[in-house]
């Protein structure tokens, strides 16, 4: 079923204090698959379905050794729940998500910016599903929003 409502999305999981995510874009330069790593890609799909997932079972996630400190500080239970609440009413339950690309902030590369194409279940449009990971290999961010094809 079509989605019919326009109205815009920008939920923001986790912001990321250290990192300016939606920034000018000169700052930001897209990486191949290879420099992304495909060890680092199946964790974030492995993040994407278990944290959604979690959330469409009606229950919060528990974060554990995959995510900073202060994700795990910055994101409650109710928080989650209220999210993914506002995504369901507006594009359904979670289905699954696909890789697109990746990034990294000029200014900081030691992250890398993950964005990976979302599917929902009443809904044709795509939703951007966006893990950073730290070079410890930790979810130091993440949040869902419409897809562009431009990084913002």
């Amino acid at each position: 079923m079509k989605n019919t409502n326009r109205k815009p999305l920008t939920l923001f999981v986790a912001l990321l204090t250290s990192i300016c995510i939606t920034g000018c874009s000169q700052d930001f330069e897209k990486i191949s698959r290879d420099e992304a790593g495909d060890d680092k890609i199946a964790m974030g799909k492995k993040f994407n379905d278990s944290f959604y997932n979690t959330l469409k079972q009606g229950a919060a996630y528990t974060f554990g050794d995959e995510a900073t400190e202060e994700v795990k500080r910055q994101i409650s239970p109710e928080m989650q729940k209220s999210l993914y609440k506002q995504v369901k009413d507006q594009f359904g339950d979670y289905v699954n998500s696909e890789f697109a690309e990746a990034w990294i902030q000029k200014s900081n590369p030691q992250y890398k910016i993950l964005r990976y194409k979302g599917k929902f279940s009443k809904s044709d449009i795509k939703l951007e599903l966006r893990v950073v990971y730290d070079d410890a290999n930790k979810v130091a961010g993440f949040f869902i929003k419409p897809w562009s094809d431009m990084l913002n």
